[in-house]
């Protein structure tokens, strides 16, 4: 698997990151959406790391370390030109409010990582030789254009409702769809969307109507009903079928660039 000129720094030092945690005894894998957009051809601009080693044990081994998230098991390793977010496996208890786990515990286990994350096409893996690890079928659903939850949908979205929008989003940067049974979900459990901060919900909506189609995306959320249970009123966004919403969608795919949409 290649990387274009401008991302070979990028992965390189993400190697030497990699073969540092490799070589201390640890295992360590390239995961998330940098997996997911290098599968697309997409840019990649940042990469994320998840190993078997713990916090502290990732602190000892590089010069330069940023507590950013140790509670979740994540420090921040500085090299050269990139910064690199490095996780420990782990899996998470039952969540508060929707949208944080009570409880973190660290395990050794890649799989089981994997199992804990939203989306298949977001719960793959890269180790050091560019071998994908994919043991929910997320390059398939790639392929298909398929948003589809890890697990139980249901489960996935009441541990996070703001996994509802990113679910249309999704679907919205593919062209694709979501899976029945995801979609299903995400109709019985929308009404969790109310513990979501709005500065997230704001974050999503401007990540979808900055992306390749708008207007399917907004279409989706019309159809879906969600933004009648944000956390704050939304006004003619928040109802299904608004007047004038095919004008607007139409207008909307038209418009070139985040701002002016």
């Amino acid at each position: 698997m290649e990387w274009n000129p401008d991302e070979k720094l990028l992965y390189a030092e993400a190697q030497q990151v990699m073969r540092h945690l490799l070589a201390a005894g640890h295992d360590a894998y390239i995961v998330g959406g940098s997996v997911r957009d290098r599968l697309l051809g997409r840019p990649v601009g940042d990469i994320d790391i998840a190993t078997s080693a713990l916090p502290e044990q990732v602190t000892a081994l590089f010069r330069r370390v940023v507590p950013t998230g140790l509670e979740h098991g994540t420090v921040t390793v500085v090299m050269d030109h990139h910064t690199y977010e490095v996780t420990t496996f782990r899996k998470e208890s039952a969540y508060e409010d929707h949208r944080r786990p009570e409880e973190v515990e660290f395990i050794g286990d890649l799989e089981e990582d994997l199992r804990r994350r939203d989306f298949t096409i977001n719960a793959m893996a890269l180790d050091i030789e560019g071998r994908l690890h994919d043991p929910f079928g997320g390059r398939d659903d790639l392929e298909r254009r398929l948003i589809r939850c890890v697990g139980d949908p249901e489960t996935r979205f009441r541990e996070d409702a703001l996994r509802m929008l990113r679910g249309v989003r999704f679907a919205s940067l593919l062209g694709g769809r979501i899976a029945k049974s995801t979609w299903r979900a995400l109709l019985r459990q929308r009404e969790t969307l109310r513990y979501v901060a709005m500065e997230r919900v704001r974050d999503e909506l401007w990540k979808l109507t900055a992306g390749a189609d708008p207007a399917r995306g907004w279409a989706m959320l019309a159809r879906s009903g969600l933004l009648r249970y944000a956390k704050e009123p939304l006004g003619a966004l928040a109802s299904p079928a608004p007047d004038g919403w095919p004008r607007l969608l139409c207008a909307l795919g038209a418009v070139d660039g985040p701002e002016l949409r």
